[in-house]
């Protein structure tokens, strides 16, 4: 995902410019916005989701390209970013594959 696809013009396509975030947490960045794999091929970028469950904050990070997601939790917003970061940056993530909503949706057969 290092390489984003590259223009007519020769120039990289981005989806956003770098900022202080994308500096404080490159792997986070990268996983959210790349849209192209190094190779050039085109890539679904990856959706994050924030939510307090009981007493914890959770991220849930849904890598649409690999159909898989996980779930991250902390006591604090700044330990959830950096465990996402961690994560992330040390493929350590617990990935799970992602239920087919058409499994969810089918008839009972009976």
């Amino acid at each position: 995902m290092k390489k984003p696809q590259v223009g007519a013009n020769g120039k990289p396509i981005v989806l956003f410019e770098t900022s202080d975030f994308s500096t404080s947490f490159p792997s986070t960045w990268e996983y959210l916005t790349a849209a192209a794999f190094e190779c050039g091929a085109t890539r679904l970028t990856s959706t994050f989701l924030f939510f307090v469950d009981q007493s914890s904050l959770k991220c849930c990070i849904s890598d649409r390209e690999l159909s898989r997601v996980c779930f991250i939790t902390a006591q604090t917003m700044e330990q959830l970013w950096n465990a996402v970061e961690e994560a992330l940056a040390n493929d350590t993530a617990d990935w799970r594959a992602k239920s087919s909503r058409g499994a969810l949706m089918q008839t009972p057969p009976f």
